[in-house]
């Protein structure tokens, strides 16, 4: 997921790459990880997303773009719901929490 966070990643994908079903990959995933594969992969690319808004200039629909978010609404409310400001507001320093 790691090397992948910027790619379509399917449940199922994972799930049959580790030669599991699904609902036993989840299962394991949750046990080891501590959170679901989704909200693994969706703070992975957010954390990535946070650090070029940060250090990079790039225009936040690209970033958005590059970290693997089809839409700017899902990244913008997704940032916003675990930071808890706006990536534009993270991009001008504001204290990220």
């Amino acid at each position: 997921i790691a090397q992948n966070y910027n790619q379509d990643i399917t449940i199922e994908e994972l799930a049959k790459y580790c030669n599991m079903s699904v609902s036993n990959f989840r299962k394991q995933f949750k046990e080891a990880a501590g959170t679901s594969p989704l909200e693994y992969l969706n703070n992975l690319r957010i954390s990535v997303a946070c650090h070029l808004l940060r250090t990079t200039k790039e225009p936040i629909l690209a970033i958005s773009e590059a970290v693997g978010f089809r839409s700017l609404s899902s990244f913008n409310r997704l940032f916003k719901r675990i930071y808890g400001i706006s990536p534009r507001q993270a991009r001008s320093g504001n204290r990220i929490e």
